[in-house]
C-alpha cells in the first residue's frame, strides 16, 4: 500500500521520539520569511528559508491557475531526526527518491521519502579541510557529486558514504558530466577533463584546458546536448561545441548577458537572468518562460519544462506549460505566523509575552536590520524597519536591548547601537530619541555620520517607571530618564573608556548593577550605583566598580568577563562569567563598604576528597531561575544546564549531541513561570523546552504515566514517570506500603531503577507511584506492574 510522504515522515518522527523520550518537550520556532532554495519531490516541495527546511504537501495546492496566498508547512529539524542546523543547500535525487541536505558545518544528511536519515559526516569531521563551502550538489543515478571548497566528493546515496574525493582540499566551482566523463571548473578559468574509468584521485589523470575568458572568472558550467555552456562572474554566458574541448584551440561565443544562474533539466538548460527564467533546448533555441516580480533565487534542479518550481526571496512558484506558447503559474508563501528572522540578541518574558530584539554589535556596529519579535497566545507580532523607518525618519538597525514599563505593560522602549532609542505603545511606534532631542551623545560627534553612532544599550525600568540605560564610548555613560521625562547622567572615572555595557539589573533597595561587555583588553567587571533616591542631590550617590570579586579566603576570582546576572528567589545574585557561575550572597549590601571588593562564591560539587567547581571555566551567558529556585544556565559552546538551587548539582545537561537543541551556543534564556516554557535563543534561531515548571491541575494530574508498564523480564531496570511538574513529590511503594523510592521532580520526567536497596530487582507484582504537588495540593496514584 502506497503511503504519502507526510504519513511516512510522521511515522519516522514517532520512531525518533521513541529513541529519545524527551524530544516531544522541544519545539523549534524558525523564520519562514526569506526563501533561498526550492526542490521538487514527487508528493511535495522542500523549501529552505533562513537556513531551515520546510516541506509543503502538494495536496495543499489548488487546481492549475488558482492563486495561493498562504500554505501550511512542516518544519524538518533536529527534533525530526536531522543531524544539524543551518542548511545552505539541498538537492533532490529522483533516482533514489531522497533529498541531499548540506549544512554550513560541512555535515550532510540524506533524507529518504520513507523518513530515514543517513548522516554523512566525512567532510564535517575532516579537520584538514579548511574550506567546507558547497558550490554544487549534482545527483547522478545512485550517487551524487558534492562540489565545493573541499574538492569533488562522490557520495553513495544508498549507503550514505563518500567513495572518493578528487582535487581534495582545492576549491572547485562547478561540475558537469556526460556518462563517465567529468568536466570540473577551478578558479583562474581552469577547466579539467577526466574519465571515471581512470583513478581521478590521481591528478595526472585530468586534462587541463585554459578557458579564453578575458577580464573575468568562469563560475558555472552546463552541458546541453552537443554544446558546452560557461557562465562568468560578470553574468556573461558563452557557448562552444563539446567536441572543441578535445581540440588544440578553444573559442567561446558570447550568447547572453546579465545571467545569474544555470540549471540543468531534461529538456535543456534553464537560464536565470535576475527576474527572467528561460529555457535553452538541446537544439540551442531559447524560449522565455516567465518574468518574476523579483529576483529568482533558485530553480528546482529536478524538473522538466512542463512543470518546474522556482522561488524568489518571498514566494515559491510552480510553472506549468499548457503548450509551446502558454504557461500557468501558481505562487504561494509559507504561513506567516513565525518570527521575522532568526537573529536574537536579547530577550525577556513578562506579562504573558515573549519579547526578543534582533540586532548586533561588536567593537563597532553591525548594520543588521532591527527587529522586535513578540509571541503571545500562539501568535507572532513582528516590528521591522519596514514600519519603523518611515515613521521615525531614521534607520532601525542593530537593536540590542528592550525594556517593558512596569507601570504600563503596553509601553516599551528598545535601544539601537547607533540610532539611540525608539518608543512603542500597543506595538506601534511612538517616538525616536536621538542626540538631537535628548542628552544622548554620539561616540563620534565630530564626524559627518555622528547621528549613526548614538550607541545605547542596557535598558531597564525601575519600579517607578524610570528608565536606566548605558552609552558606549562617551564620558558620562550611565543615564537615567524619569517617568516624567527628566534626564540625569552618571559616570565612574575609571570607566570612561568602556566601549559597551551589558545587562542592567535594578534592585529593590535602589542599587543598580550594570555589567561591562567590552572594554579593550581590560577586565570587564560590573558597576554598582545608587543615587540615594535623590536625583538632584549627588552628595548621597554611591558607586562601586568591581573588576573582580574575592572569595571567602580573600583571594581574587580571576574572571575577565561577566556576561549576565540575575537575582534568585532567596535574594542571592547569580553572575554568569567566563569562569563559570558566581554567587553573591548579599548583593544589597555591597555599597556599604566602598573600599573592599565584595565576596562571591563558586558552587562546589562532588564529595570529599573529589570536590570541583561546578561548570568550571565554562562561559555562562544566560541564567534563568525557575519556580523552585533551580537555575537554567546557558553557555557559550557547551549547551544548556539545569543546576540545583544552590548550584552544587548538575540536574540536566542538554547539547546538540543528546537533544534536539539547535546549537550549543546559547544567547539568551527566558522562562514563562506560568507554563514552564523556556525560550532558548541561539545563533541558529529560537526553540522552546517544556521544563515542567507549570502549576498542576486535577486534569493535568491524570496525564501522569509510568513506562514501561508492565516491566517485563527483557526490559532494563529503568522505569520512567512522565507528565510531572517541577517540585512534585514522588514516592514508590509496594502493595504492603514499603517505601522503595522517593524523589522530587526537577522536570517533566523522573526515572528510577526497579531494584530494592539490597540490589534485588522488584519481584512480580503491582507497585504504586504516589505523586503530590505541594503548590496546588493535587495528588495522583499511578500503578505499574512487574513481571519476572
Amino acid at each position: 500500500m502506497k503511503k504519502s510522504f507526510l504519513v511516512l515522515f510522521l511515522l519516522s518522527l514517532l520512531a525518533v521520539c521513541s529513541i529519545n523520550g524527551q524530544n516531544y518537550l522541544w519545539h523549534s520556532i524558525l523564520s519562514k520569511g526569506s526563501y533561498t532554495q526550492v526542490e521538487d519531490a514527487h508528493e511535495g516541495v522542500f523549501i529552505v528559508s533562513d537556513g531551515s527546511l520546510f516541506f509543503v504537501n502538494k495536496k495543499d495546492f489548488p487546481n492549475k491557475g488558482a492563486e495561493i496566498a498562504e500554505v501550511s508547512s512542516l518544519l524538518l529539524d533536529r527534533k525530526m531526526g536531522l543531524s544539524d542546523s543551518q542548511i545552505v543547500a539541498i538537492r533532490y535525487s529522483s533516482a533514489t527518491s531522497s533529498l541531499i541536505i548540506y549544512y554550513q558545518s560541512g555535515n550532510i544528511d540524506i533524507l529518504t521519502m520513507e523518513g530515514e536519515v543517513l548522516n554523512v559526516p566525512a567532510i564535517y569531521e575532516n579537520l584538514r579541510l579548511t574550506d567546507k563551502t558547497i558550490a554544487r550538489i549534482i545527483p547522478n543515478g545512485d550517487k551524487a557529486y558534492m562540489v565545493g571548497g573541499f574538492g569533488i566528493s562522490t557520495m553513495d546515496l544508498k549507503r550514505g558514504v563518500i567513495n572518493a574525493t578528487y582535487f581534495i582540499g582545492k576549491k572547485v566551482l562547478s561540475l558537469s558530466y556526460k556518462e563517465e566523463l567529468l568536466y570540473a571548473l577551478l578558479p583562474q578559468n581552469k577547466l579539467y577533463l577526466g574519465s571515471e574509468k581512470n583513478n581521478l584521485q590521481d591528478p595526472s589523470n585530468w586534462k587541463l584546458i585554459s578557458l579564453p575568458i578575458a577580464g573575468a572568472e568562469a563560475t558555472s558550467l552546463a552541458l546541453n546536448g552537443e554544446e558546452f555552456l560557461i557562465l562568468d562572474n560578470k553574468g556573461r554566458l558563452y557557448t562552444t561545441p563539446v567536441a572543441d574541448l578535445e581540440g588544440e584551440t578553444l573559442s567561446l561565443r558570447l550568447i547572453k548577458e546579465q545571467v545569474t544562474a544555470l540549471r540543468t533539466s531534461q529538456d535543456g538548460i534553464l537560464i536565470v537572468a535576475d527576474k527572467e527564467l528561460a529555457l535553452r533546448n538541446k537544439e540551442q533555441k531559447e524560449r522565455l518562460l516567465t518574468v518574476a516580480p523579483s529576483t529568482i533565487w533558485s530553480v528546482s534542479n529536478n524538473t522538466v519544462r512542463e512543470h518546474l518550481w522556482y522561488n524568489t526571496s518571498y514566494s515559491v512558484s510552480a510553472l506549468s506549460s499548457v503548450d509551446e506558447e502558454t504557461s500557468v503559474i501558481q505562487s504561494f508563501h509559507l504561513d506567516k505566523n513565525a518570527p521575522w528572522d532568526n537573529n536574537y540578541y536579547y530577550s525577556l518574558f513578562t506579562n504573558g509575552r515573549f519579547y526578543a530584539v534582533g540586532g548586533g554589535r561588536g567593537s563597532d556596529r553591525r548594520w543588521l536590520p532591527g527587529t522586535i519579535k513578540i509571541f503571545e497566545n500562539n501568535r507572532w507580532t513582528n516590528i521591522t524597519p519596514e514600519e519603523v523607518t518611515p515613521a521615525s525618519n531614521s534607520y532601525f538597525n542593530d537593536i540590542v536591548s528592550i525594556a517593558i514599563d512596569p507601570t504600563d505593560k503596553n509601553h516599551y522602549i528598545v535601544s539601537s547601537w547607533g540610532e539611540g532609542m525608539f518608543e512603542f505603545r500597543n506595538d506601534a511606534y511612538v517616538a525616536h530619541y536621538s542626540s538631537h532631542n535628548t542628552p544622548l551623545l554620539s561616540a563620534l560627534p565630530d564626524e559627518d555620520y555622528a547621528d549613526h553612532y548614538v550607541r545605547v544599550s542596557s535598558l531597564a525600568f525601575d519600579k517607578k517607571g524610570g528608565l536606566w540605560m548605558a552609552q558606549g564610548s562617551v564620558r558620562e555613560n550611565i543615564l537615567y530618564r524619569t517617568k516624567e521625562g527628566d534626564w540625569y547622567k552618571y559616570y565612574h572615572p575609571t570607566l570612561i573608556d568602556v566601549n559597551s555595557f551589558g545587562i542592567t539589573l535594578p534592585m529593590s533597595n535602589g542599587d543598580v548593577w550594570i555589567t561591562i561587555a567590552r572594554r579593550g583588553d581590560a577586565q570587564k567587571g560590573v558597576l554598582v550605583l545608587n543615587n540615594g533616591g535623590t536625583l538632584d542631590n549627588t552628595a548621597d550617590d554611591k558607586m562601586l566598580y568591581i573588576p573582580q570579586f574575592i572569595d571567602r579566603a580573600g583571594k581574587s576570582i580571576a574572571t575577565q568577563s561577566i556576561f549576565t546576572l540575575v537575582q534568585d528567589k532567596n535574594g542571592q545574585l547569580w553572575l554568569g562569567t567566563d569562569k563559570g557561575p558566581l554567587v553573591v550572597a548579599n548583593p544589597l549590601g555591597v555599597l556599604r563598604n566602598l573600599n573592599n571588593a565584595p565576596i562571591a562564591s563558586r558552587p562546589v560539587g562532588g564529595k570529599e576528597p573529589n570536590l570541583f567547581y561546578v561548570l568550571d571555566n565554562i562561559p555562562i551567558v544566560a541564567i534563568e531561575v525557575d519556580n523552585i529556585n533551580n537555575k537554567w544556565v546557558g553557555t557559550d559552546g557547551d549547551g544548556l544546564y539545569l543546576l540545583s538551587a544552590d548550584g552544587t548539582e548538575i540536574l540536566q545537561h542538554f547539547t546538540t549531541s543528546n537533544s534536539p537543541l539547535l546549537s550549543d551556543q546559547i544567547r539568551t534564556l527566558s522562562l514563562d513561570p506560568n507554563s514552564g516554557l523556556l525560550y532558548i535563543t541561539t545563533p541558529v534561531g529560537l526553540m522552546t523546552y517544556q521544563t515542567g515548571n507549570q502549576e498542576s491541575t486535577k486534569e493535568s494530574m491524570t496525564e501522569i504515566h509510568v513506562y514501561p508498564n508492565p516491566v517485563r523480564p527483557e526490559d532494563t531496570d529503568k522505569v520512567t514517570i512522565t507528565g510531572l511538574a517541577v517540585g512534585m513529590e514522588i514516592k514508590v511503594t509496594d502493595t504492603y506500603g514499603n517505601l522503595l523510592y522517593t524523589s522530587t521532580a526537577t522536570g517533566t520526567e523522573v526515572s528510577f531503577a526497579a531494584r530494592r536497596a539490597s540490589g534485588e530487582r522488584f519481584s512480580s507484582g503491582v507497585y504504586v507511584v504516589m505523586v503530590y504537588d505541594p503548590k496546588s495540593q493535587n495528588s495522583e496514584l499511578v500503578r505499574f506492574a512487574v513481571i519476572e
